[in-house]
């Protein structure tokens, strides 16, 4: 029953984000995993198995299509292989678990801040262990309550600390058999949260400094075929067609992550005349494709991106896709099955400090797909820019929930930097999102379009952006300090909540 209740605890999560967005439901995931942690301290491995597999399994399921579906491996190869990857990602969740239960000292609002601490400090951990995969955050469920209101301060990661403490504060009602004040303080501690929250959401991190047109393309390719030689002029065509309508009609078009699969090289024909077009026309054009450049004796071959005409600049992709850009143990792995040969699976990592592109001079941070679940890298990228593009191409992951996860996160990092964000891709979602992370308009799944529409220059920067996950991490450090030395100050016999 223990592993059935943490494995409801695990769903809960995934349930409250998108696209379920059933967000009281992360607080019932975070109450939930706290009580069981409280009364079955002893399996705690048990439980820390059912929410660990039940939270990747079921939140990463969308992984499976692109093994199965585009990686031809059977299905039980697929779900094997999905299965595996969710248990190395439970070993964390046991850690932080098992941690708990050991450090757990004689007091429960210390327990409370420890549990939301070592919840916080492994998602933080996602986003560069084992080479990073930053998915599945607390935070991210929050989008539209007051507690989102606090991402421009501490990001994601402090709107994830935030709901776990609230949750297991919640919880821990439960447990405490003391009548009076001491029962009631963790509904004492939601009221000023709630004050600070209302506070915090009419502030303007940013202003705004004017307003510019765009035209986001999403040219609908088949991911079977994106990468086939013999389909590369259909896919152009496809994109020159949506845009001949645009030119001098918006003051900047964007074409999706490798809407030109020709290598640039090849491509200059084609460059060469969107850039006369838009130099004519007075419109900026950003597109993605892929770049081959010799340096020294070896060819590096880069995921990027363009901006011609109007537009100015050039971006490498910084943060690889494993498996999809890059083969970890490429020596082990390579040969093994269809999904460790993928087309285009051998980029290289651009380099850190490129220029930002610019649309009609306007200062522009480019995010290609994945690079846009990373809170700190978003932070340190966009600190002078006016707008955040995004390009992707979530084809991979046909009609999971796996593109619907994608588009929340690009939303909290609306939030987080109080700028809009542009996002042009292949197949959904193609939106325009405001500064406050709200959909402003898209254009549905799976369907050839292009979505026009007026966004806003923001200048300034939040406190998220200079700090970036500092205030966080010295928050987090505070917590385990105080831990440290309230168990110091206790008998051992007594290092435990009662």
């Amino acid at each position: 029953m223990t592993l059935v209740l943490a494995a409801l605890c695990g769903g809960a999560l995934v349930l409250s984000l998108a696209p379920f967005d059933l967000w009281p439901f992360a607080f019932v995931s975070a109450a939930g995993l706290y009580l069981l942690l409280e009364r079955f301290p002893d399996k705690a491995v048990w439980i820390a198995a059912g929410f660990g597999l039940t939270k990747y399994v079921f939140g990463l399921s969308w992984v499976y299509v692109s093994i199965h579906v585009y990686g031809y491996a059977s299905p039980f190869l697929a779900g094997s292989l999905v299965v595996l990857m969710a248990a190395i990602m439970t070993v964390v969740t046991w850690a932080q678990c098992v941690l708990y239960v050991r450090m757990r000292v004689n007091s429960v609002p210390v327990n409370l801040f420890l549990f939301a601490a070592l919840w916080t400090l492994v998602e933080w951990m996602w986003t560069w262990w084992l080479g990073g995969f930053p998915w599945l955050f607390a935070g991210y469920s929050q989008l539209g309550t007051l507690l989102a209101a606090f991402a421009p301060i501490g990001g994601v990661f402090l709107v994830s600390f935030l709901v776990v403490l609230i949750g297991a504060s919640l919880a821990s009602l439960l447990t405490i058999r003391t009548p009076g004040l001491k029962s009631r303080w963790p509904v004492l501690l939601g009221i000023p949260l709630v004050l600070l929250g209302v506070l915090l959401d009419q502030i303007e991190w940013t202003k705004a400094a004017g307003t510019q047109t765009v035209a986001l393309v999403q040219g609908n390719t088949e991911q079977s075929v994106k990468w086939d030689a013999q389909a590369r002029d259909t896919i152009v065509r496809t994109h020159v067609r949506l845009t001949a309508p645009l030119w001098g009609e918006v003051d900047a078009i964007i074409w999706p992550e490798g809407a030109i699969t020709y290598w640039a090289h090849e491509a200059d024909f084609l460059l060469e005349r969107l850039d006369r077009e838009g130099s004519r026309t007075g419109t900026a054009l950003v597109t993605g494709v892929p770049v081959a450049e010799r340096e020294g004796d070896e060819v590096h071959v880069y995921n990027g991106v363009l901006a011609v005409g109007e537009g100015q600049g050039r971006y490498f992709k910084q943060i690889l896709v494993p498996f999809g850009e890059y083969v970890p143990f490429e020596i082990l792995l390579r040969g093994l099955i269809a999904f460790f040969d993928l087309p285009m699976s051998s980029f290289s990592a651009g380099p850190q400090d490129q220029p930002l592109l610019t649309l009609k001079g306007v200062p522009a941070v480019m995010l290609i797909c994945y690079e846009v679940a990373f809170p700190a890298h978003v932070a340190r990228e966009s600190r002078d820019a006016e707008v955040l593009l995004t390009i992707s191409n979530d084809t991979w992951f046909g009609e999971s929930i796996g593109p619907l996860q994608h588009m929340q996160i690009a939303q909290m990092r609306a939030r987080e930097m109080d700028r809009w964000v542009l996002r042009a891709t292949n197949n959904g979602l193609t939106a325009i999102i405001d500064s406050r992370g709200n959909v402003v308009s898209t254009i549905a799944r799976f369907e050839e379009g292009v979505l026009q529409g007026t966004w806003e220059r923001r200048q300034g920067t939040t406190p998220f952006q200079i700090a970036g996950n500092l205030v966080v991490l010295v928050l987090l450090s505070l917590i385990l300090g105080l831990v440290v030395w309230v168990r110091r100050k206790q008998p051992a016999s007594t290092q435990s909540a009662e």
